[in-house]
């Protein structure tokens, strides 16, 4: 079995380990902080010219993308897998009509409450500028396989039909290419391939490099929650469940996580009350990988926080991430108390370990070389929990994208499946 298809199932498993370790285990996240409020939208007026009920301009603009501003502006939605589908309800019913009229789009570039999906080694190459050195390489290897010219000016909007081929032919290729690496190592006395970094080509050294950072970076999907060109961009991965429930411990930990991303003077729970609210049912991910060497797109992380995330549009204390998105961050206190009174389900919040940071450049750079494929979807989608999922959540986001994309997704299950 492929490890990295089980990663949610691998952290469930070991709840009870997280649920005894130590205040400075739960918390060891990096060492940079998030500044709040660094997104763009933060605090802008809505338009006094537009109406309250005036329907999602994302749903708008999605409709617009679906039809190709042809004459039918109706909005294509497509159902979760049936299996996930009803995980989705039996763990957020409070999102139950929203989950089923579900979209997704690809965008050209990153937003905040957009979602970036870490795409394969294979994809990445594919989607690459031509004049990059593994996407030239892929390119003149196609050829040689009689599939056409490379795709010149990679890294549009969308996945391509040829940009399909591609991957397919990066397959092959960087199956190839890592044989060569494999070819320069030996077994040593515990039957462990080892192989002499010396003996390595730069690129050959770079490619190992990229191959391990795509496999920590497996599939991730990570929801933007700042974005700006001064202040930078931040995100959370969604897809990297850590615990289900909370103990004493654990519930402290928290408490003080939690108010380094609150407004400074926001009333805060007593770990008691958080543990009484939690303990039973909690929804805790990692929100960034830790010791983390990728340089290519995990960018810095935040410093020893914890980030809650919830669709209720009414929690005190709360802020949207942009107006109009119904993703709001923030108020531990009001969620807490409303998990004590009954008026909010525990799994109606999302609480995140950590959070990763990139420039401005470097976001965009990512997105332009294949790292990510940036979309746009609604908020029922990052909303709803990730445990447990039957399709992991990037296939479910490829099947709700369509097209070449979802071809892409097929075949990495199809890879998965084909391995022993």
């Amino acid at each position: 079995q492929d490890f990295m298809m089980m990663w949610p199932f691998f952290f469930l498993s070991v709840v009870p380990l997280l649920l005894s370790t130590t205040v400075g285990l739960t918390m060891a996240l990096v060492q940079q902080q998030v500044p709040r409020g660094s997104g763009v939208l933060k605090g802008a007026r809505r338009d006094p010219y537009i109406e309250e009920d005036m329907p999602d301009w994302r749903e708008f603009r999605a409709r617009l993308m679906a039809s190709d501003l042809q004459s039918s502006l109706t909005l294509p939605t497509k159902r979760l897998s049936p299996e996930n589908e009803r995980v989705a309800l039996e763990q957020t019913p409070r999102l139950a009509e929203e989950l089923g009229k579900a979209w997704a789009h690809e965008l050209g570039s990153p937003e905040i409450g957009g979602l970036l999906l870490r795409n394969p080694l294979e994809l990445q190459f594919a989607r690459a500028p031509e004049d990059t050195y593994w996407a030239s390489k892929l390119r003149e290897f196609a050829k040689m396989e009689a599939l056409g010219e490379g795709d010149r000016g990679s890294g549009g909007v969308r996945v391509t039909e040829r940009q399909v081929r591609l991957y397919r032919a990066a397959t092959r290729f960087l199956k190839e290419q890592m044989e060569n690496v494999v070819a320069k190592g030996k077994v040593d006395g515990e039957g462990k391939l080892v192989v002499d970094a010396a003996k390595l080509t730069p690129a050959e050294k770079k490619l190992v490099e990229l191959r391990q950072a795509s496999m920590d970076a497996w599939q991730e999907v990570l929801l933007v929650l700042e974005g700006s060109r001064e202040g930078g961009w931040s995100g959370v991965v969604l897809n990297r469940p850590a615990a289900v429930r909370s103990n004493a411990r654990l519930s402290a930990a928290m408490c003080q996580a939690l108010a380094k991303d609150e407004p400074r003077g926001a009333p805060m729970p007593t770990p008691e009350e958080f543990q009484e609210a939690f303990g039973e049912k909690m929804a805790c991910y990692v929100g960034c990988r830790q010791n983390d060497d990728d340089q290519q797109g995990s960018g810095e992380r935040s410093g020893d926080r914890a980030i809650l995330l919830s669709g209720i549009p009414d929690l005190p204390g709360a802020e949207e991430l942009a107006p109009g998105l119904g993703i709001f961050r923030g108020g531990a206190k009001a969620a807490v108390d409303r998990v004590l009174a009954k008026e909010a389900d525990p799994f109606d919040f999302k609480f995140f370990l950590g959070a990763y940071r990139w420039s401005d450049r470097d976001i965009h750079s990512h997105v332009k070389h294949g790292l990510y494929t940036a979309i746009a979807t609604s908020r029922a989608l990052a909303l709803k929990q990730c445990i447990g999922l039957p399709r992991p959540l990037w296939h479910e986001l490829c099947d709700l994208l369509g097209g070449p994309i979802e071809d892409v997704s097929n075949a990495e299950l199809q890879k998965h499946h084909q391995q022993p």
